[in-house]
């Protein structure tokens, strides 16, 4: 990412120098030109990798989330059977501690 900011830079200095050229050396401006336009086809086609390669990787953590989520849905589900087993085995043990008494 910052190879494309330094070149687009760099892109900026070629055109300034372009427009501070006399008008009278046209051989100098085809140049500068051509190097321009050459540089900026340069930056798309790596702009356009780093667009692919960014897509890719958003694709992989959304991929990865949605799959997470019924195994986190499971879990969650298993989790809370066992706290209501053990909940219902305590109040089962507290109810058999109570002693009967005559009033």
């Amino acid at each position: 990412m910052h190879a494309l900011v330094r070149q687009l830079n760099s892109v900026l200095q070629m055109e300034n120098q372009l427009n501070n050229l006399p008008s009278e050396d046209t051989t100098m401006r085809v140049q500068l030109s051509n190097q321009i336009n050459g540089t900026l086809a340069l930056i798309d086609a790596q702009a356009t990798q780093v667009a692919a390669s960014a897509s890719t990787r958003t694709s992989m953590s959304h991929l990865i989330v949605y799959s997470f989520a019924p195994i986190a849905a499971a879990f969650g589900t298993i989790v809370y059977y066992y706290v209501v087993s053990l909940w219902r085995k305590y109040r089962i043990k507290r109810l058999f501690r109570m002693k009967v008494a005559l009033r």
